[in-house]
């Protein structure tokens, strides 16, 4: 089917069009992602479909992209930060698990264990191994992990079996080899 735009109408929209460094969108990205957006949620807030938002952030055929519609940098710096508190996440929704994974290296920290953790909560052994070593995470995984967390923080693991002492001392072996921390002042009290 034959284009109804005519080459002078095509060559006066693509110079209508108003550019922008690409750099301060990637950023806002990062800046959303690390708030606890998604790409999905972030396409949607700023209506820009989201494989562009993908594009953007990784750029094309390994080539980062240097220009960027005004508009799509526009709108990625109108998302404020009411914006992000009243925006829900589908249980489903992936996630980064950076926060998650901190309480559970905090708990770590602390001899809990994986097979520890499993027993406490029955959460899979499996997606806190996978959120534990780097992996994203749901938001509906995210939210066992917080509450798990806030009823056991400043509380050592268990040591009543011998399992359980060996647990419990792997646990702090791992988090010392790996440089974990508690990371709420509040747990040493």
């Amino acid at each position: 089917m034959p284009s109804l735009i005519l080459p002078e109408q095509r060559t006066r929209h693509r110079n209508s069009v108003q550019w922008a460094d690409a750099a301060p969108a990637r950023d806002r990205i990062e800046l959303l992602l690390r708030a606890g957006l998604t790409m999905e949620s972030i396409a949607e807030m700023c209506a820009v479909h989201h494989s562009q938002l993908y594009v953007l952030r990784n750029g094309r055929r390994g080539k980062p992209m240097t220009k960027v519609r005004a508009s799509t940098l526009n709108a990625l710096l109108a998302i404020k930060s009411k914006d992000i508190a009243a925006h829900e996440l589908p249980p489903a929704s992936k996630v980064a698990g950076d926060g998650a994974r901190t309480q559970l290296q905090s708990l770590y920290c602390l001899g809990w264990s994986i097979d520890a953790l499993h027993q406490e909560s029955g959460l899979a052994k499996s997606a806190l191994r996978g959120l534990r070593d780097g992996d994203r995470t749901t938001e509906a995984f995210r939210l066992k992990v917080d509450a798990l967390y806030g009823r056991l923080r400043g509380r050592c693991a268990p040591r009543v079996t011998e399992l359980d002492q060996i647990r419990y001392d792997n646990a702090l072996a791992r988090a010392a080899t790996h440089g974990w921390d508690q990371y709420d002042a509040e747990d040493t009290a």
